[in-house]
């Protein structure tokens, strides 16, 4: 894994773009301060002010895995903060994070092929700490009654990320998910892979 720092960028996304077509490869992650563009999915403005955590991961998966990367994304922090916090936390289908109704947690998926090969990936994600938050969200640091150390936070969640990343996906069979308003267990990988 190799982590590379800035103040500030318009996204994470395309810093780690810039850095994938320069040659880096897997397990490239670019972090930010702040992002004065930061986007969710559908281009929509992803609110990504100081203290929180922003961060990009270029990967190399398996062309059928690629879809469920927000889904294991999820799953790492989610295991992460219920140990370390003994949170009660929601994954939203296909890339959210919840705790009672509010956004903790985005991430995002951004592939480019060439012909039916798979070029790059760019998993980004957005991690509300210890920021402020816009209407609908909410911060780790207003859940826990604290501020977070970012850096370590960091470094737990990556490492927990590539664990479940290199063990595979079966990892999330089992795993509750919310999907357009109610709770389901994932039995079956491939009927996610199709959606």
């Amino acid at each position: 894994m190799r982590l590379i720092y800035f103040d500030e960028v318009d996204s994470t996304q395309d810093m780690a773009l810039k850095y994938y077509l320069e040659g880096y490869g897997e397990g490239t992650v670019i972090l930010a301060k702040k992002q004065r563009k930061g986007r969710g999915r559908n281009g929509r403005f992803w609110y990504s002010p100081e203290g929180g955590l922003w961060l990009s991961i270029i990967l190399q998966p398996n062309l059928e895995d690629l879809s469920l990367l927000p889904l294991l994304a999820s799953k790492a922090l989610k295991d992460l903060l219920e140990e370390r916090f003994s949170l009660k936390l929601k994954i939203k289908y296909p890339n959210d994070l919840y705790y009672e109704e509010k956004k903790l947690a985005g991430f995002l998926l951004e592939s480019s092929f060439k012909g039916d090969r798979l070029e790059y990936c760019i998993l980004g994600v957005g991690i509300n700490v210890n920021n402020p938050v816009p209407e609908g969200a909410i911060s780790l640091k207003e859940i826990v009654n604290r501020e977070l150390e970012l850096k370590d936070l960091t470094e737990a969640y990556l490492k927990k990320f590539f664990e479940l990343y290199y063990k595979g996906l079966e990892v999330l069979l089992g795993e509750e998910i919310w999907y357009k308003g109610k709770n389901y267990k994932i039995k079956d990988l491939s009927f996610f892979k199709s959606l």
